[in-house]
């Protein structure tokens, strides 16, 4: 225990990093996070984090030394601190070379299914910081065939806390449902009706992550009827005055989505949509602004009342105030 410590203090110094892997370090630090110390494991996967934080070579070595299962194991350890040091290594380990990102996101998509909510937690929170990083990372995470885990994971999306499994599923959904292929796979594994659920959840975080995910899927086409039909419409009026700039912007563009339909328009008026939207437009999110605009062209457009409608929430000023600004779709709506 009290060498594994002192590697790891001494592994804080770049130089020092090289001279324990070549003075044949990694194996038995290997060895020891399967230690049944919990201590141990502790002092050991804060030293391989350090051993591979920004150290290519180092990365390579502890791959190649099968570092990634015992660290995936240490996922749902007792104490806090462990966790957070090996999901850190897990990171580093896969920032920057293909073949131990793809081992790691393979071992981090199976604990998705342990029941072990601790675990699923932490897997479920690196595979969020990987799929914000790159769309070979979203691509790695989908050839582990991680959709369909992430929805069951979401469960049925209500009641659900911040900083939870759920949660943080749903903040790596949102970024899956970027990938043409996958908006369709999102939906057709069930995952559009917890998302849906999840709009109405206390947590902003939650709200964020599950406007986000329906905004994407919402631009294909196929998915927008199955989605409306879910009973979005209402929720998705409730965040255009919430306290989340960033959900705002995605409700409105989901209900800018859905108003190619008659029978959503009318559900959208029926919801109390138009004032909400008028009072986005003053919104400081350029986007949020541009799709309420969209969204009231649509209503003003269909029906002669909506057009008094939008005029008696004051929604001319605002308009003509958008003319001004750089953005042609913002003048075009």
């Amino acid at each position: 225990e009290g060498a594994t410590r002192a590697i790891w203090h001494l592994a804080v110094n770049e130089d020092l990093r090289t001279a324990i892997t070549k003075s044949g370090g990694i194996a038995p630090l290997v060895a020891l996070l399967s230690s049944e110390s919990e201590a141990t494991q502790q002092h050991t996967a804060a030293a391989v984090e350090s051993l591979v934080s920004g150290h290519a070579e180092n990365q390579i070595a502890l791959a190649k030394a099968s570092a990634i299962g015992p660290l995936v194991n240490l996922l749902g350890a007792a104490s806090t601190e462990t966790p957070d040091h090996a999901i850190r290594a897990l990171l580093h380990l896969a920032s920057h070379f293909e073949e131990p990102r793809n081992t790691v996101v393979k071992h981090l998509v199976q604990v998705l299914s342990m029941r072990n909510a601790a675990a699923q937690m932490k897997s479920a929170e690196a595979l969020a910081v990987l799929s914000r990083g790159s769309a070979e990372n979203r691509k790695a995470i989908t050839d582990a065939n991680a959709i369909e885990p992430l929805v069951m994971l979401l469960g049925d999306g209500r009641r659900v806390r911040a900083e939870t499994p759920q949660e943080r599923a749903a903040a790596v959904i949102a970024e899956l449902a970027r990938s043409g292929e996958n908006k369709a796979s999102i939906v057709a594994v069930g995952g559009a009706r917890p998302l849906v659920s999840m709009l109405s959840s206390d947590s902003v975080e939650a709200q964020k992550h599950a406007a986000a995910a329906l905004w994407h899927l919402s631009a294909l086409r196929s998915n927008r009827e199955p989605i409306a039909t879910l009973g979005c419409i209402a929720p998705l009026v409730d965040l255009l005055s919430g306290t989340s700039s960033e959900a705002q912007k995605y409700a409105a563009g989901i209900l800018w989505q859905l108003s190619s339909s008659a029978d959503d328009r009318i559900a959208m008026v029926n919801a109390g949509a138009i004032p909400q939207l008028v009072e986005l437009l003053s919104s400081a999110l350029g986007e949020a602004r541009e799709h309420a605009a969209a969204v009231l062209s649509a209503l003003a457009r269909s029906q002669g009342s909506n057009k008094k409608a939008v005029a008696a929430a004051g929604g001319i000023r605002p308009l003509i105030g958008l003319l001004n600004e750089k953005s042609r779709w913002a003048q075009m709506h």
